[in-house]
């Protein structure tokens, strides 16, 4: 629970925040969730075969924040205390733009765990300058600046391109290692990174 927590806040914050949510209340609505998918029945209905787990989660936020949203509007016509501002999630509520905001987060987060592993792993073997200095080009894109890079790494232009094919290589590997966790079983980690390319190229 606590690594779903970890994993999955920064993208139902900013689900919340999409709908209209201030920073205050998208916070709320994110702690009372998750608060609720602790309670031990929350994962009952879960079934691997039928979907991602951050497909299953965002049905149940997107759940959640419609009762507080009824809730709300059934204290304001009562006149009750102040309510959350979450009119704005009605108007929203069969826009798909919520869901790719979700969706995106969700994409960046895998990839900063992934970069997170990729850090510790070239830390480990003394090689952090070469992470640091190759991290930007990690998604394919060129080097500012061959030459300069090659002499901060005091390595000929002809290793540099060695280099950085075997950074890119591992840093796929730990992108697999990252989807892995998040996946039924390794049948699907090629099938959820294309959904992660595709999400980043929107």
């Amino acid at each position: 629970m606590n690594d779903i927590c970890q994993t999955y806040w920064q993208p139902l914050h900013h689900f919340a925040l999409s709908l209209g949510c201030n920073h205050e209340d998208a916070e709320d609505c994110v702690q009372g969730f998750l608060a609720k998918a602790s309670d031990n029945d929350f994962f009952v209905l879960v079934d691997p075969n039928k979907g991602r787990m951050r497909s299953y989660l965002l049905v149940a936020f997107k759940r959640y924040i419609y009762d507080i949203w009824k809730k709300g509007r059934a204290l304001k016509r009562g006149g009750g205390a102040q309510v959350t501002h979450l009119n704005s999630y009605h108007q929203h509520a069969i826009d798909e733009e919520p869901s790719l905001a979700f969706d995106r987060q969700w994409a960046l987060t895998v990839i900063e765990t992934a970069k997170k592993g990729l850090k510790i792993r070239y830390c480990s073997i003394g090689k952090e300058l070469h992470f640091f200095e190759l991290e930007g080009c990690l998604d394919g894109s060129a080097l500012a600046d061959t030459s300069k890079t090659a002499k901060i790494l005091n390595i000929s232009t002809a290793t540099l391109k060695t280099v950085v094919f075997r950074i890119r290589k591992r840093f796929g590997e730990e992108v697999r290692k990252a989807v892995m966790e998040t996946v039924a079983s390794e049948d699907d980690i090629d099938d959820e990174i294309r959904w992660l390319i595709t999400v980043l190229e929107k």
